[in-house]
């Protein structure tokens, strides 16, 4: 099963301010506390997203500050 988690985001540099959609799941086969959820972006709009090191990273794309950071795994 998966959830869809609209947010508005907003550079704390600039300002910029933008929608960014997440997904959180959890495969329907999961054994309970198998613990192997995802987390991952839907729809981005203009924000940069780069995964690195079990996360993902939102910047912003006019002056490239991070704005989020979210674990792979909820």
């Amino acid at each position: 099963m998966a959830y869809l988690t609209p947010k508005t985001l907003t550079c704390p540099s600039c300002g910029h301010i933008g929608p960014l959609s997440w997904i959180t799941g959890v495969p329907l086969d999961n054994a309970p506390r198998a613990g192997r959820g995802y987390v991952k972006v839907h729809k981005s709009g203009d924000w940069t997203v780069e995964k690195a090191e079990g996360e993902t990273v939102v910047r912003c794309p006019t002056c490239t500050t991070e704005v989020t950071r979210r674990s792979l795994k909820p």
